[in-house]
């Protein structure tokens, strides 16, 4: 009895060893909204957001949201078919939590800078990549250092969730 025990304890060991080197986790299509090149050119364009279609890994909810805005950022998109992202590099998403269909992205305020455009396009792309990747997820707000806020950059109302895109300007 206690080697049939200690066997199925070891097995669920080395399994357990197994799927965490060889990364395994839930994986998930998602579908990342970019900035449309002839926006970036010409100042205006039939759709400003495009979409790419891509696969995230992760090992809970939260971790699969914070991996869809870490794919979002990845400056490999910037020169992938043209499109962009105002994601910057410099942008720093400290958490992901999601509550009741309401996914919060919690930014640091370190480089958080940019121009109206620039803040309207990140809001907008984040809020995309996220509605359209994640059926559960029905809004989307935005707090910086843990905290609500009035804005990312000084441009745009963040007191409330967002339900859909911006309307760029």
């Amino acid at each position: 009895m206690k080697h049939g025990f200690l066997k199925v304890v070891i097995m669920l060991i080395v399994i357990s060893l197994f799927m965490a080197l060889t990364g395994c986790g839930n994986r998930q299509r998602v579908v990342l909204a970019v900035v449309n090149p002839q926006f970036l050119l010409k100042g205006k364009a039939d759709q400003i957001l495009l979409t790419v279609d891509t696969e995230v890994k992760g090992s809970g909810r939260a971790e699969l949201y914070l991996n869809t805005l870490n794919a979002l950022q990845e400056s490999r998109l910037k020169g992938k078919d043209g499109v962009a992202t105002a994601f910057r590099d410099d942008y720093t998403v400290i958490n992901v939590n999601e509550k009741k269909g309401d996914v919060i992205v919690d930014f640091s305020s370190r480089n958080l800078t940019g121009s109206a455009v620039e803040e309207q396009l990140l809001i907008s792309q984040i809020v995309e990549t996220l509605m359209q990747s994640y059926d559960e997820v029905k809004s989307v707000s935005f707090t910086v250092d843990g905290e609500e806020a009035e804005t990312l950059m000084g441009h745009v109302d963040i007191t409330e969730s967002f339900t859909a895109p911006l309307d760029i300007e």
